[in-house]
């Protein structure tokens, strides 16, 4: 009789031990499957920070030139001679010649 109860404690044993494993692997294989899941978003996270940066740096680039542009366009001197050069107004006095050269081509 001793002997059946020792078989079904040794047998107790191993089915805690045998669902303690199971429950170890379970919680490995859950937290395997969260870290390469994690570690794809990080990656497409970095990968839109790189481009937001990437899109920063030309819009700065833009800024830049268009600050430049306003400088210029306030100054009177600037702008007389762009007026000059687009619209083809004149000063007081002076004669505007226009060459064929100068005109654009027309298609046919």
């Amino acid at each position: 009789m001793q002997q059946s109860q020792n078989q079904n404690g040794v047998k107790g044993k191993k089915r805690r031990l045998r669902l303690l494993y199971s429950i170890v692997f379970a919680f490995l294989l859950w937290g395997s499957f969260a870290y390469f899941q994690q570690g794809e978003e990080i990656k497409e996270s970095q990968k839109k920070v790189a481009d937001l940066q990437k899109q920063a740096q030309q819009l700065n680039a833009e800024k830049v030139e268009l600050q430049k542009r306003v400088k210029q366009l306030q100054d009177k001197k600037y702008v007389a001679e762009l007026a000059r050069q687009e619209f083809f107004y004149t000063k007081k006095g002076e004669v505007l010649f226009i060459t064929p050269d100068d005109q654009p081509q027309q298609k046919k």
